[in-house]
C-alpha cells in the first residue's frame, strides 16, 4: 500500500510498521497525496493552508454530485506546490484533531 506521504519504520522482531509524516522535508509536498475533509465540511488541500474549501452545500445534497466532483477537481488544480513552514507559516489548522487527524 501507498503510504503516501509518511516516511514507513519496521522493526525486525516486531510485527507492522509505524508511519511519520515529516512535513520539513524539502520535497515533501511534491509526494504528498493527501486531501481532508472537516467535520464542517470544508476541503483542505493542505494540513498547513490558509483556508477550507466548503463542500457541505453540495455533501448535504442528493442532486449535486456532479458539482461536488468539480469543485474537487477544481481545487486539486490550484493546490499549493509547497507549504510555509520554514517561514513560520504553519496555516489555520490549530491541532491536527480539529480535522480529524
Amino acid at each position: 500500500a501507498d503510504a503516501g506521504p509518511a516516511l514507513e519504520y519496521a522493526h525486525p522482531d516486531y510485527r507492522g510498521r509505524i508511519g511519520v509524516i515529516a512535513p520539513y522535508a524539502r520535497d515533501f509536498c511534491a509526494g504528498c497525496n493527501r486531501l481532508r475533509v472537516t467535520a464542517r465540511g470544508d476541503l483542505r488541500l493542505c494540513l498547513f493552508g490558509n483556508f477550507g474549501i466548503p463542500l457541505r452545500p453540495l455533501l448535504q445534497s442528493d442532486d449535486d454530485h456532479d458539482a461536488l466532483v468539480a469543485r474537487i477537481a477544481v481545487q486539486l488544480g490550484l493546490k499549493a506546490a509547497g507549504h510555509g513552514l520554514h517561514e513560520g507559516l504553519t496555516g489555520i489548522t490549530p491541532h491536527l484533531a480539529s480535522i480529524g487527524g
